[in-house]
């Protein structure tokens, strides 16, 4: 509840927002999508299938950068034939007054 102390700290708002992404990423070759998708911030490659060129990612933000950003990024990549949006949530977080 707003206003309310959680361990030493008032929250007076609900404003930070926690983004997610999770992406299936087809690509022509492995290795230079590997490469190039890994170098965008917030991105993380979770699983790999050599037989079909396909890559399972997730995205996060993080500080100087958002999601959408990077989704664009690897959409983008030269190396990327599609990236398709598998699943994306966004959660508010408790911002600490005074922060």
């Amino acid at each position: 509840m707003a206003g309310e102390s959680n361990h030493g700290k008032s929250y007076q708002h609900l404003r930070v927002a926690m983004r997610i992404a999770s992406l299936l990423v087809r690509t022509g070759n492995m290795i230079e999508a590997e490469q190039a998708v890994s170098a965008i911030p917030g991105v993380e490659i979770h699983a790999r299938d050599e037989k079909s060129g396909t890559l399972l990612v997730t995205v996060e933000d993080g500080e100087g950068y958002a999601v959408a950003d990077s989704l664009s990024a690897i959409s983008l990549a030269k190396p990327v034939l599609c990236a398709t949006l598998i699943y994306e949530h966004t959660e508010e977080l408790p911002e600490p007054m005074g922060a």
